[in-house]
């Protein structure tokens, strides 16, 4: 399976349609898809399963729908993928029909389809086909309980440390080739069940065999209640399956008890922080109230400049006096030479009146006063401002990080508080309930082969009896050669197993140490006869969570373990990762960046801008046929589209290349 088209029809942020064709070239496996957080990196990566699986639920069934679209107008909702499968071209479409609202909040699906067509638009599974139609034509192509092995979000792997799980040691055995040698086994006992059924029901002309084949058909009703389609097995199992994830939720739980550390930790680097900001905002208001008082002089400042600048003192200094003196004495000619008439006289009272009045007098003091400050307003203005915008700022850095701690405080107190006691205690009553179970189902298996052991004990006898019709020795062949056909076959599938185990192992373990940062610490990785994942280190095998390794580890343990499963699978899928470094260091994320291009011919990487750098893009360039990015539209509200980038490498922390 090679995916070649992928388009988004109205799927959440995704409004409109948008496409791309995600094809790489021969040696470039790669193919980057950057998005912001909100921007519908994590919708994309959904947009897969929901295409070729269909909703997880009814809310997604509904939620789907771009919020945008289904106010303006009826109309769907979905993805269509095109892909290769072998040699032939397939396109899945899946739609959820829509009504129009006049609240996004009220959407409603109307209808869900799906469709196959081939590569002439000829229908291979139509609209209205049952679900098990589709369903035997994906197994052919990529079964659902595999699809976790090639869809998966890099932080959520570790539901992989639970690989002894039956749903997932069934997905593996899928992946590998082995579930279809297991079904043929099913097959041939279901077979072997039918013919010998079919025995018992012939009309036998011994009187002895006819008795016995009564018993048989006693028997192989009490083996139908058994282990039948509804029969008390499958029921047992579902129960010890329902306990499991039970437990395994609690166990996630009680794993999270050891989280109040990391809590702890980074609410006394608050408190440092806190001291720090608190010191830099009493020196920042300190400064600030300095220059407050220093206003008064900052304002006279600029009313001297104005004051300078704007107005205009008659007379210059000293001229009111000179005036005084030469009306007041018995002077003749005026300072200048010029005779003295009595209309000079009378101009010079009129000047002198002027420049003698209160008005006058006070501006001219003012401006004395104006012109012997000597303030840099600007400069303080300016210092003013800024040392503000820093205590505005300081101020919402310490009521952020108050935020964060009162939350972290919060959520130590609700994991501290009586939780280890009382989710212990529900783990031990939930393992209880599953030993019951088990030991149930132990029992019915006993029974149940005590049955098998007892009829197959009469049809010997019935057989050694001789005098069969010919239409018995017909079905007593049959049988004989159903019961021959399994056993071979559960020969080649333990064979198979064994092989394809050590195989996975061999692989997953030299992944496992070139992807690790501690290769010296450890000596590989083991996977066990129900495939249960071990980590070998100083000449002992311990689980995952005895071993107890930082939650990278853990990534790359599961990393580790796909890439066996990659490298042997029957499938040929492409791998689509979302937020593919996680909580990596440096030295693992180049590691992993390196195996990159071995998991798969086409391997989607959806990624945040802070998660791959312009040096790792570079790095990953020779094996990287295209680069995408998820962007927020400008001219629609709450929609998104996808861009291939002109370049292969681009600035990651751009939105705008």
């Amino acid at each position: 399976m090679k995916i070649t088209e992928i388009t988004l029809q109205n799927f959440k942020p995704f409004y409109g349609e948008v496409t791309i064709n995600p094809t790489t070239n021969s040696g470039k496996p790669i193919l980057l898809i950057r998005g912001k957080n909100d921007a519908g990196k994590t919708s994309f990566h959904s947009a897969f399963r929901f295409c070729l699986y269909g909703p997880k639920d009814t809310k997604e069934k509904h939620s789907l729908i771009n919020r945008t679209a289904v106010c303006e107008s009826d109309g769907k909702a979905g993805v269509t993928i095109s892909f290769e499968h072998g040699e032939e071209i397939f396109t899945v479409e899946r739609m959820v029909e829509f009504s129009q609202v006049i609240s996004a909040d009220d959407r409603q699906a109307n209808n869900v389809y799906r469709e196959v067509r081939d590569a002439s638009g000829n229908i291979v599974v139509n609209k209205s086909a049952g679900s098990q139609e589709y369903q035997m034509f994906m197994n052919r192509v990529l079964p659902e309980n595999v699809a976790d092995f090639f869809f998966f979000d890099a932080e959520e792997l570790n539901r992989f440390e639970q690989s002894h799980d039956e749903e997932i040691r069934e997905a593996i055995e899928t992946v590998l080739g082995i579930q279809e040698i297991e079904n043929a086994i099913s097959d041939l006992a279901s077979k072997k069940t039918e013919y010998e059924k079919e025995f018992t029901r012939i009309q036998s002309t011994i009187k002895e065999n006819s008795e016995r084949k009564k018993k048989i058909e006693g028997i192989q009703k009490r083996i139908d209640q058994i282990s039948g389609e509804d029969g008390e097995i499958k029921k047992v199992k579902k129960q010890i399956e329902t306990k499991r994830k039970s437990l395994d939720s609690v166990k996630r739980e009680i794993s999270e008890l050891s989280d109040t550390a990391d809590k702890r930790q980074r609410i006394e680097e608050i408190d440092e922080e806190l001291e720090k900001l608190e010191d830099t905002l009493s020196n920042n208001k300190e400064e600030r109230n300095n220059l407050q008082r220093k206003a008064g002089p900052i304002v006279a400042q600029n009313t001297a400049t104005v004051i300078l600048e704007e107005y205009d003192v008659e007379g210059v200094s000293g001229e009111a006096e000179v005036i005084s003196s030469i009306l007041t004495g018995s002077r003749s000619t005026c300072l200048c030479g010029e005779k003295l008439t009595p209309k000079h006289r009378q101009h010079l009272r009129e000047r002198w009146n002027r420049l003698s009045s209160e008005e006058t007098r006070q501006l001219s003091n003012l401006q004395n006063l104006c012109g012997n400050l000597d303030i840099n307003v600007d400069a303080a203005l300016e210092k003013y401002q800024n040392i503000d915008q820093g205590v505005r700022r300081t101020n919402i850095q310490i009521k952020e990080l108050k935020e964060e701690k009162d939350e972290l405080e919060s959520k130590v107190r609700d994991i501290e508080e009586d939780a280890e006691e009382r989710l212990t205690q529900r783990r031990d009553e939930l393992k209880q309930e599953i030993d019951d179970f088990e030991s149930e189902l132990a029992d019915l298996n006993k029974e149940l082969g005590e049955f098998e052991k007892e009829k197959q004990q009469i049809l010997k006898r019935i057989k050694s009896q001789g005098g069969a019709t010919e239409r018995e020795e017909r079905f007593q062949k049959l049988i004989s050669l159903a019961e021959s056909s399994r056993d071979a076959m559960e020969e080649i599938k333990d064979e198979l197993i064994d092989q394809r185990r050590k195989e996975v192992e061999k692989h997953a373990s030299e992944t496992f140490l070139k992807l690790t940062n501690r290769p010296d610490q450890y000596d590989g990785l083991t996977i066990t006869d129900n495939y249960e994942l071990r980590i070998k280190s100083g000449g002992a095998s311990r689980t995952i969570q005895e071993q107890k390794p930082s939650e990278g580890q853990k990534q790359i343990i599961a990393y580790s373990f796909i890439a066996g499963l990659s490298r042997y699978t029957t499938r040929d899928a492409p791998v689509v990762i979302d937020t593919p470094i996680g909580r990596l260091d440096r030295e693992h994320k180049n590691n992993l960046l390196q195996h990159y291009p071995e998991f798969s011919e086409q391997v989607m990487i959806l990624y945040q801008p802070n998660e791959l750098e312009i040096e790792d893009i570079e790095q990953l360039s020779d094996s990287m046929s295209k680069h995408y990015s998820i962007e927020v539209r400008s001219d629609v509200d709450d929609a998104s589209t996808v861009e291939e980038l002109p370049e292969l490498v681009a600035n990651p922390n751009t939105s705008d290349i």
